[in-house]
């Protein structure tokens, strides 16, 4: 008969895994699509244009040079998500060591990416909208008859600063399955179940 504690887990494990999956997802899209306001700045990026540059433009190449970066990083988040399915860790009974290995590097990863969101993005939505000339900006830009876009939005800062936050807690989840699994481990490990844990796994 299940103990209680199982019956949470084989619940709980689930969606936990399925979430890490959607999350690497997340932060693919996040990282293709962060550029989308900021690479309207691109045309007022060069000094030598009196006419066309805007002061703070400049943080166009920084926040380019941190989504190279982050391109790559989200493709090995993708495969780390990956490797949770191929050791079937979303719906596995008992957790073996390449299970606990796949969970706790990917709980890392992602702790380390939302690290990465925070250090990098926060600086960047405060230089974007306090250090880019919005008033000369958008005379520019109406100058032009709209040939050129005036685009003044932080949505992709303001996302990646929540996916980050969504990562930290899926580390503590992520941490707290494993902690869980163990101690089913531990029940299963017991005399009595112990030939049957291996058929059932």
């Amino acid at each position: 008969m299940k103990t209680t504690l199982e019956k949470f887990s084989k619940k709980f494990q689930g969606p936990v895994i399925i979430a890490a999956a959607v999350c690497a997802g997340l932060v693919l899209i996040f990282t293709l699509s962060f550029l989308t306001d900021v690479s309207a700045l691109y045309n007022h990026t060069d000094p030598d244009d009196a006419v066309g540059y805007v002061e703070g433009s400049w943080i166009y190449f920084d926040a380019q040079g941190f989504n190279k970066v982050m391109l790559i990083l989200s493709l090995v988040m993708i495969l780390a998500a990956a490797a949770l399915f191929v050791f079937f860790s979303q719906n596995r009974r008992i957790y073996y060591l390449s299970n606990y290995i796949v969970t706790g590097i990917y709980a890392a990863y992602s702790f380390f990416i939302a690290a990465l969101i925070f250090v990098f993005v926060v600086p960047l939505r405060s230089r974007y909208v306090n250090g880019v000339d919005w008033e000369g900006y958008k005379q520019i830009t109406e100058g032009f008859n709209g040939a050129m876009e005036y685009v003044k939005s932080t949505f992709w800062f303001d996302a990646g600063i929540v996916l980050g936050v969504a990562l930290v807690l899926l580390s503590g989840l992520l941490i707290a399955n494993s902690v869980v699994k163990h101690k089913v481990n531990k029940q299963w490990k017991t005399p009595a179940k112990a030939a049957g844990a291996e058929a059932e796994a």
